[in-house]
């Protein structure tokens, strides 16, 4: 999606949250991104721990394959649980 149609979209989105939030009490506002998602407000949403593991063992894979070290990254695996 071109840049401008995603800032008209999330113009368009915060322009309509905030003409709703005017009617709501304090207590019940409404954020944009719940009011309308759209597909790229995922892109900035945490991964699940096992998802990253994963990912980092496909990046693993891929670095050996191609005969680079990796040994100095660290691991997401080892990691404290937070």
């Amino acid at each position: 999606m071109v840049i401008q149609q995603r800032d008209e979209w999330e113009r368009m989105r915060l322009q309509t949250t905030a003409l709703i939030n005017i009617h709501l009490k304090k207590g019940k506002k409404i954020k944009p991104e719940k009011f309308m998602p759209f597909d790229w407000d995922r892109e900035n949403e945490p991964m699940e721990r096992q998802e990253q593991i994963k990912r980092e063992e496909a990046i693993k894979a891929m670095l050996e394959r191609s005969g680079t070290h990796y040994k100095f990254l660290p691991s997401i695996a080892d990691a404290k649980s937070s």
